[in-house]
């Protein structure tokens, strides 16, 4: 079991400008494991955005699917100056290589 790459998402505000030096914080909603690894719900991990809202980096997150028992995130999207833009629980599913965030489509809870 092991951590999957995000990338991309193209996000945006709500007039429609990407989240330009924006930012994302994800927070497990329950506690699991990954194997024998504890995963800790509540612990908030930031990802930087760029100037198109794209993620920054290489950050890595659990897939959903990965944990015992199988939790949700909780997605926060804010400006460059911390205003809370956006909000939804999302699941990363399981795969190999990087999976965009662009393609997330928002829980129903």
């Amino acid at each position: 079991m092991a951590k999957r790459q995000i990338s991309g998402g193209n996000f945006q505000s709500s007039d429609g400008n990407p989240l330009v030096a924006g930012y994302l914080t994800f927070r497990l909603l329950t506690d699991g494991y990954a194997g024998t690894i504890q995963v800790s719900a509540g612990i908030k991990v930031t990802v930087p955005l760029d100037s198109t809202g794209n993620v920054v980096g290489t950050p890595a997150l659990w897939p959903n699917a990965s944990l015992t028992p199988v939790s949700v995130y909780q997605v926060d999207a804010f400006t460059a100056s911390g205003e809370k833009v956006w909000s939804n629980q999302m699941t990363i599913p399981a795969g190999g290589g990087s999976f965009d965030l662009g393609g997330w489509i928002p829980s129903n809870t």
